[in-house]
């Protein structure tokens, strides 16, 4: 076994005793020795690999695997600029707080700086963007190389989860590799649940895998491919004069100490997880409280969920996280609490619209809080900035990272989690005897009748004190709430604007089916099912009424219309169809806004919504998805604009063979960046003042067909033309990858 073949295998081997199950490779030559590592732990059952071409690609499927079960999903790439296109992802893992870990393979160090082929300085490439950066370098056969290098991949992965209490987030292993970048003849694999010796070759088969490798690595640096062939070996001398080759083991030779890990199969260096908190004490009670929650973990916003349950405040916030309990932890008191004895919305205590109630409280003293307890990260709207920058409320922020969220400079104090997870006193102090359980009955009281000023009490059963809820002011939320949705709900079912009630599409009278026509997906049968009634010759699936070829410009609207075709109808159509455990991914375009506009009009959906708001960029939103479908088994759907789609429609490009995601994504195609319309560039007096700046330099249409490019790599493409068609779509549990394309005008900003 050489050198380069045992740390593959050792590091591969390690990864799986830490709990790795997904890897992505992205092909390569400097790479080959990992890759071989990881076809055997797949052949053995240990791990799954997913190859993709596009290294910026494989890297934000990572990162959706990641999001989907917690654990880093391995990225591995060879030399070069593939290690530059790690970058998009590595930025939004940084920012979002996402486990991932990259391992680049490298040319030894004696290439470096030399102007050779596909090598460039890799050390450090991510640095300011990672939790820790380490290079292996170049494997010997010496006693103590495994543990070296177990150890590292150890500390890799513990970085990056977060595990010993820092924010979970990019590490990068890089790994200088010389020739042989392929197994000896007769070498040996680390395939098993404990790593197993190799076999001693005899000297007859180290000379010939001596010859066979050093002819490998001549001939690739002579055909100019992936590799600069590092320098030849003959014999035990290396041509280059680079001393001590003999000492670092031979090609075929026998390794000079086992390298089979720990016997119980366990990882070299255990880790034990850290809570993410630093001691700060329950939140000091205060009646007009509102809570915001942002982008956060979902712990993070169940405990929040739960306190404010508890204490009768109102919740507003951002689109994401679950929509509530479901109808099994209504029944039985999701958290221990009566979430109906809050007054909550239908969203478990969480009041739709959220955005739109922010900007009323300016206007409004009714609902003018005294404290606002911001959960995690605000990253969609500037009316929730600016009702955190109101003068004389104090703004209290809850996080788990180590890094607290205050582009405006307003927080008074930060808190970690343990703060939300025992109820206030009234002093201010948790009570040490009942440490906010709930009581035997796994409820809370209702609050009592309004005290004096208005004030009532939620008092968890058993306990003599409790926080003080203003209960007008939790009303007024509440109604607050109930008006924004009878007026959207009026705008978005009313006849004489065309709008549809999505509570009534869900294909009743209508068979969406009988409307399906196309073919189905030319070349992979596996994937995705097409029942197609009969061919229009443009291999278009089509639902409802269409016309074919690419989007044809459509009469724009008044940006306060909410009629179908609009993407505030889209979402509310899409979100009531949502089967149950499914999970919502949006892109970072119009549709995370129309999403956040309507959810909850209709009550509680079944969706947990997604979203990369690390950075909020349209990169890789494709492959983001896919990996959320691909980490287990719960029905999984993407919402993203066009341009959102085109900017990785490689995330389409999966291999034959390769594991496909059972994944519905449903395109808000208004041809070019729609969003830019809602935004001071998208004004009419402005566009007439600088003519034709706004199409071309903000909106950006491409007239992009999506169908052909959707059978170009063989993905089913279905165009949706009314409600019922989109509903029929959605309430399918995915199987395979759909492409649901929803033709949208473009709202003009007045």
């Amino acid at each position: 076994m050489n050198p380069q073949q045992a740390l593959a295998g050792v590091v591969v081997d390690e990864l799986v005793r830490l709990g790795v199950r997904e890897v992505v490779l992205a092909p390569g030559s400097r790479s080959a020795p990992l890759a071989y590592a990881l076809h055997d732990a797949e052949t053995a059952g240990r791990v799954r690999v997913h190859v993709r071409v596009d290294e910026r690609s494989a890297a934000f499927l990572a990162l959706g695997l990641a999001k989907g079960t917690g654990m880093p999903a391995p990225v591995v790439t060879t030399s070069g600029t593939a290690v530059a296109n790690l970058m998009p992802a590595v930025l939004e893992a940084h920012e979002a707080g996402v486990p991932m870990l990259l391992l680049t393979a490298d040319r030894p160090p004696e290439l470096r700086g030399t102007r050779a082929n596909q090598t460039t300085d890799q050390i450090g490439f991510f640095f300011r963007f990672t939790r820790w950066s380490h290079d292996l370098g170049v494997p010997e056969a010496r006693v103590g190389a495994q543990a070296a290098w177990r150890t590292a991949v150890d500390r890799a992965v513990a970085a990056a989860t977060g595990a010993l209490g820092g924010d979970a987030g990019p590490v990068h292993l890089n790994v200088p590799l010389r020739d042989p970048l392929v197994p000896d003849a007769a070498g040996g694999t680390l395939v098993g649940d404990v790593a197993r010796r190799e076999d001693r070759g005899t000297r007859a088969d180290d000379d010939a895998a001596r010859t066979t490798t050093a002819t490998a690595g001549e001939a690739e640096g002579a055909a100019g491919g992936d590799s600069s062939a590092d320098p030849p070996v003959v014999g035990e001398v290396v041509v280059s004069g680079v001393p001590g080759e003999a000492e670092r083991g031979r090609p075929g030779g026998a390794w000079p100490e086992s390298l089979d890990g720990r016997a119980d199969g366990g990882p070299w260096t255990r880790t034990d997880p850290r809570a993410p908190s630093w001691g700060s004490p329950p939140l000091r009670p205060e009646p007009r409280t509102l809570v915001v929650l942002g982008d956060a973990p979902r712990y993070l916003v169940d405990d929040a969920m739960a306190w404010a349950a508890r204490a009768g405040h109102p919740v507003i916030g951002e689109p994401f996280g679950p929509s509530g309990p479901s109808v099994a932890e209504r029944a039985r008191g999701a958290h221990g609490v009566r979430l109906e004895a809050t007054g909550g919305a239908a969203q478990g205590g969480r009041l739709p619209h959220g955005v739109r109630l922010a900007a009323r409280v300016a206007e409004d003293d009714a609902l003018r809080p005294a404290r606002i307890v911001v959960v995690g990260r605000l990253t969609l709207s500037r009316s929730l900035a600016r009702l955190l920058r109101i003068e004389g409320v104090r703004v209290d922020l809850v996080t788990a990272d180590t890094r607290w969220p205050d582009p405006g400079h307003v927080v008074h104090a930060v808190h970690d989690p343990g703060a939300l997870r025992q109820p206030p006193t009234a002093e201010g102090v948790a009570d040490p005897t009942e440490r906010g359980a709930p009581s035997a009955a796994g409820a809370f009281d209702e609050p009592t009748a309004p005290a004096v000023h208005g004030l009532a009490h939620v008092a968890p059963r058993g306990r003599t004190t409790a926080e003080p809820v203003d209960e007008a002011f939790r009303r007024a939320w509440v109604t607050a709430s109930a008006e924004e949705s009878a007026s959207l709900r009026a705008r978005l079912d009313d006849p004489r604007t065309g709008g549809t009630s999505a509570g009534s599409t869900h294909a009743s009278g209508t068979d969406a089916d009988a409307a399906l026509v196309g073919s189905p997906r030319a070349g992979r049968p596996d994937v995705g099912e097409t029942h197609a009634l009969g061919t229009d010759g443009g291999g278009v699936n089509v639902v409802g009424t269409a016309a074919d070829g690419p989007p044809a410009p459509a009469a724009p609207i008044h940006e306060e219309s909410l009629a179908w075709p609009s993407g505030p109808a889209l979402a509310d159509a899409m979100l009531t169809a949502l089967p149950e455990r499914s999970r919502l991914f949006l892109g970072s375009s119009n549709g995370v806004r129309h999403v956040d506009l309507v959810r909850g009009l209709r009550g509680g959906d079944c969706a947990e919504v997604l979203a990369s708001r690390g950075l909020a960029g349209i990169d890789g939103c494709v492959s983001t998805a896919a990996g959320l479908a691909l980490a287990d088994d719960r029905p999984t759907y993407a919402l993203l604009g066009d341009l959102t789609f085109l900017h990785d429609t490689n995330g389409l490009l999966i291999g034959p063979g390769e594991p496909v995601p059972d994944l519905t994504i449903v395109v808000g195609n208004d041809d070019g960046g729609a969003i830019f319309g809602d935004l001071e560039y998208g004004q009419v007096d402005r566009r007439e003042r600088h003519p034709g700046v706004f199409e071309r330099m903000f909106r950006t249409s491409t007239g992009t067909d999506l169908a052909p490019l959707c059978a170009a790599h063989g993905v089913r493409h279905v165009r949706a033309e009314t409600p019922e068609a989109l509903t029929a779509q959605v309430s399918r549990v995915p199987r395979g990858l759909t492409v649901v394309e929803v033709r949208l005008p473009t709202p003009i900003r007045r």
